[in-house]
């Protein structure tokens, strides 16, 4: 995880958007870091893996802020599929 992104007011909107989704991916690393940090004891074995599950690379070009978006986007749907796998091998 990067920290937070200052959100500065009265910035360019842009710097805006990317700062809340930076911290909103780094959010999403470190739920999935905590969440199966407590369920250790109680998950099954097998678990999901993330490595080539979705892309990294661009599919197309994209201008900067898209890209950088775009990268983002990849990091949440990564936290978010081995949180939905933790959640499906606790066993209670």
């Amino acid at each position: 995880m990067n920290g937070p992104v200052e959100i500065k007011k009265g910035g360019v909107a842009a710097d805006e958007i990317l700062a809340r989704i930076s911290n909103l991916s780094d959010r999403s690393v470190g739920t999935k870091e905590k969440l199966l940090t407590k369920l250790n004891t109680v998950m099954s074995s097998q678990a999901v893996t993330t490595d080539g599950s979705y892309p990294i690379a661009a599919e197309r070009d994209y201008p900067p802020l898209f890209d950088a978006i775009r990268k983002n986007l990849v990091t949440i749907e990564q936290s978010m599929l081995v949180i939905e796998d933790a959640i499906d091998r606790t066993e209670l």
